[in-house]
């Protein structure tokens, strides 16, 4: 069977090697810079929203908690959301929740000093933390293409090796089959020949029951071949 690929499907393995580790390699620095977006967007935010919350009056603890307790609630929701295999309960519960850590961010950045290009910088900032994180966690290979890639590449069998096997696997079928029936006749020869042989040794045994009383019993007249060969019968 001739298995040796062509120098198209060599080029396709080769190429999809190289893809699988420049996908591997993309989606590290996806997830890196991911979270470096996140992190400059929430020190942004932060700093903004603390400085604000300081200047009305909510005391330095406050305003430094605050901002951070709702950073964080943001940054759990996504990690729900965007991780694979979590109940959809705690998807859907993940996704009502993030709306307020959201709104209250944007409302307190909206709320702050500055013109409107000012706070609708800082609104932006806080949107990049949940985006940055769900694209983060949602890039993945694309397995469904990389199996069609896998069976194009993969060498074929050519047709008269197929045939071949087909030939072969025939051959054996059939000669099975006539394992089969022979040992189904010589199983049967077997057990006629004990079933003569038992009906043989009965009618023995019937005749040495049965007292010789007269010249004409068959037992008398028995030649000696014929009992000779009765008792090789009773004998087998």
């Amino acid at each position: 069977m001739n298995t040796t690929p062509t120098q198209a499907q060599q080029f396709a393995a080769a190429y999809a090697a190289d893809m699988a580790a420049a996908m591997l390699k993309t989606i590290k620095r996806v997830r890196q810079s991911a979270t470096v977006i996140m992190l400059i967007a929430m020190v942004v935010s932060y700093t903004h929203q603390a400085t604000f919350l300081d200047s009305i009056g909510t005391g330095v603890l406050g305003a430094w908690l605050i901002p951070g307790a709702l950073d964080a609630l943001t940054f759990l929701c996504v990690k729900v959301l965007g991780t694979a295999g979590m109940h959809p309960a705690a998807k859907s519960m993940a996704m009502r929740v993030l709306v307020f850590p959201v709104l209250a961010s944007g409302f307190i950045n909206v709320m702050g000093p500055g013109n409107w290009i000012t706070k609708l910088v800082f609104v932006v900032a806080v949107l990049l933390i949940p985006a940055a994180e769900l694209v983060a966690t949602r890039i993945k290979p694309d397995f469904t293409a990389m199996d069609a890639m896998e069976r194009d590449i993969t060498p074929a069998a050519a047709p008269e090796a197929d045939e071949e096997l087909t030939a072969q696997r025939r051959a054996s079928a059939l000669k099975a089959a006539e394992t089969r029936r022979e040992r189904k006749a010589e199983r049967e020869a077997k057990a006629e020949a004990q079933r003569e042989a038992r009906r043989a040794r009965a009618a023995a045994r019937k005749l040495e029951e049965l007292a010789p009383t007269s010249p004409g019993h068959p037992a008398v007249i028995l030649s000696a071949s014929d009992k000779e060969a009765l008792a090789h019968l009773m004998a087998a």
